[in-house]
């Protein structure tokens, strides 16, 4: 990121919670959670991470980390990954994560 590629350095963040991701899904698994349960663990646990450094890359839109967050909250949902994303977010009531940021 020394040289301000900030989309380089997007894509190696979003590729940071996979184990955090993978640890929830086994958890998902093998209790029952209620979704909104699922969601705040995934709040607590994964968000965090995907908002590393946010204090410098903030203006960047963060294509990589929402594509990772929108596909998490459709696997939550249990649809398709078709599905359109101002429907997960109403679902949810949540907003992109660059307008939280």
């Amino acid at each position: 990121m020394d040289n301000g590629n900030f989309y380089k350095a997007n894509k190696t963040l979003s590729n940071q919670p996979m184990k955090a991701l993978f640890s929830l899904n086994k958890l998902f698994d093998t209790i029952y959670l209620d979704i909104l349960d699922k969601i705040e663990l995934f709040d607590s646990l994964v968000i965090p991470i995907l908002n590393y450094g946010v204090e410098v890359w903030w203006f960047h839109s963060g294509g990589e980390v929402e594509s990772l967050h929108l596909n998490c909250l459709k696997q939550l949902l249990g649809v398709n990954q078709s599905t359109a994303r101002t429907a997960v977010y109403g679902e949810f009531a949540r907003l992109p994560m660059y307008v939280m940021r």
